[in-house]
């Protein structure tokens, strides 16, 4: 059956050099992306000036035949026609046609993060408004609507290795089921909680930035995760699965016919798996030291340095998220904030996501495809609410440049920060006020009180609204408080005297988890402290932000409502 579109369609084979010319064939949104055996067969003139074409571009190692909201119906046509096999969005093969190694990157993920885009941009709405509503009081986090809602939403991130398992072998062309088995591995629960179900077995490279525990070993070789696991990762698990399609093809060529089919995936996952832990676990918390140590020196560095790393913080740290080693630089700032009271790190970092929300709202509305904007209005919302990962991985890194724009804007918007407070912040003093026990602040009509509690910081505050009986812990005391060890005995203390306020709140709200506790945290949490000082506490060795300390209980505590990660290193991140 005749397309309207088949004439354009063997126009611009024939312009790009034959059906015999074409090595693969990929798209955009609006983009026709040529990988071409030799591009001097092109006929860019007669391209040009084809009718439906709307510009051609000639980068990155390919032609690019700007075609507009045609360009689906347009790349059925063009694969059937030419015989060719199925790509992804903004796919590109992965082999040394791409001459551009930046480009070769970008595509390859565009390509095994497509397929996910729109079930990625639905469940970063659903999390985005839940988390919305909850903070707004018109869901309880305690309610079945909450728990059940935020599951579909963060589930989908948490487990993302698995989907990106199966999306990656699809594209490095090996067993699907075997990518997925990959990802089922890395966010295996027990790996992912070693660290608080085993005692630390030793440490590398002890006594430099560069230390990492370890908890078992495989043969001798340490296992060791990245400080912030596998779970939600991108990278590690495309990694992952090329090494196994590598390894799948050379075992179906060389393995029995009657034994191939059995042996092929056992010794696949045997092999890729424990490569990738003792592999990319060391790689990233090697990385991480070397970030934690660059940002940290050119913070100290003064001004010059200060601005450098305002802007390397503002334009990588998306990029970070991206790899999973963005905690490093949340590690710095809790930091600052316990050392200084104050910190100006987190601030470069907010940068980029600021930038993306007005992205997505410019390009949900000057696009003229259709396609782009079925992603990029969701996917916008979705940023608003804050959560990123749809934005970035539909829109962003797909279209290439806006996520070049964001890196750019990012470093741009970063570099003030490194100025740091006293020339952001010249006459600190006049903004700024001691707050003393039981003051009282009067906000828009509403009374607010407060009670210090150091601890976790020295200046951490609980502030107490009478007239909700709303209590806002905010980090003082939580599911996993962090502490200095040094700082244990004040801590009680202060706990004590924040007992003394507990019948003028019924609701506790906090600033991770689930937001939400149920009052009894405080005598829970005062309770273990005091177990803690005593020597009677189960000491469960854990790692938190790269230091090495203990949780004072198993992190699966039933019947209990709180916990602490105390440290005894005067460097630690909190």
């Amino acid at each position: 059956m005749a397309h309207k579109y088949d004439d354009l369609a063997a126009s611009i084979i024939q312009h790009v050099g034959g059906k015999d010319n074409i090595h693969n064939l990929a798209h955009c949104f609006t983009r026709l992306r040529f990988t071409l055996k030799d591009e001097t067969k092109v006929n860019q003139e007669a391209l040009r000036k084809t009718q439906g074409v709307i510009q051609l571009v000639m980068a990155g190692g390919q032609c690019q035949v700007v075609v507009g909201s045609k360009v689906d119906a347009l790349y059925d046509l063009i694969r059937q026609t030419c015989g060719l096999g199925e790509d992804s969005l903004d796919g590109g093969d992965e082999g040394s046609h791409q001459h551009n190694p930046i480009n070769a990157l970008m595509n390859t993920m565009s390509g095994v993060l497509a397929p996910t885009l729109g079930i990625l941009t639905a469940a970063g709405i659903i999390k985005g408004l839940i988390s919305l509503f909850a903070s707004l009081g018109w869901v309880s986090t305690a309610s079945g609507v909450y728990m059940l809602l935020y599951a579909v939403g963060d589930g989908f991130f948490y487990f993302l290795p698995i989907l990106l398992g199966f999306s990656a072998a699809r594209r490095f062309k090996c067993s699907e089921y075997l990518g997925a088995a990959i990802g089922t591995a890395l966010v295996y629960p027990a790996m992912v909680n070693i660290g608080s179900t085993l005692e630390v077995a030793g440490t590398i490279l002890a006594g430099t930035p560069f230390a990492m525990d370890y908890y078992n070993t495989l043969f001798g070789i340490p296992i060791i995760m990245p400080g912030s696991g596998y779970t939600s990762s991108v990278i590690p698990i495309m990694l992952a699965v090329y090494l196994a399609s590598k390894l799948e093809k050379a075992f179906k060529q060389s393995l029995p016919e009657a034994i191939r089919g059995i042996l092929t995936p056992v010794l696949v996952l045997v092999i890729t798996v424990p490569l990738t832990y003792i592999v990319i676990g060391p790689v990233s918390q090697g990385i991480c030291g070397a970030i934690f140590m660059v940002v940290k020196a050119l913070y100290e560095w003064g001004i010059v340095g200060g601005i450098l790393a305002g802007a390397l913080v503002g334009g990588g740290f998306g990029v970070l998220v991206m790899f999973g080693l963005h905690w490093v630089i949340i590690s710095l700032a809790l930091s600052n904030i316990g050392i200084n009271g104050f910190d100006y790190i987190m601030a470069s970092g907010g940068i980029g996501p600021m930038i993306g929300v007005a992205q997505g709202l410019c390009i949900t509305l000057r696009t003229r495809s259709k396609k782009v904007r079925d992603l990029a209005l969701p996917s916008f919302i979705s940023q608003v609410c804050g959560v990123g990962e749809p934005l970035m991985y539909s829109i962003l890194i797909p279209l290439k440049k806006p996520y070049v724009i964001n890196i750019l804007s990012g470093a741009v918007g970063g570099a003030p920060d490194g100025f740091g407070p006293d020339l952001l912040q010249p006459s600190r003093s006049a903004p700024y006020r001691p707050l003393e026990d039981h003051a009282v602040l009067e906000l828009g009509g509403v009374q607010v009180q407060a009670i210090p509690v150091p601890g976790h910081t020295a200046g951490m505050m609980v502030f107490l609204i009478p007239e909700d009986r709303i209590a806002l812990f905010g980090d003082a005391c939580g599911e996993m408080t962090l502490l200095k060890k040094e700082a244990l005995p004040a801590y009680a203390q202060a706990l004590r005297h924040l007992q003394t306020y507990e019948s003028q709140f019924d609701t506790v709200l906090r600033n991770h988890g689930t937001f939400w506790s149920d009052k009894r945290i405080l005598r829970d949490n005062l309770a273990l402290t005091e177990e803690i000082l005593a020597g009677q506490d189960a000491a469960v060795p854990l790692q938190m932000m790269g230091v090495s300390g203990f949780a004072g209980r198993p992190q699966e505590h039933p019947g209990k409502f709180g916990n602490i990660f105390y440290a005894a290193a005067r460097d630690a991140s909190w």
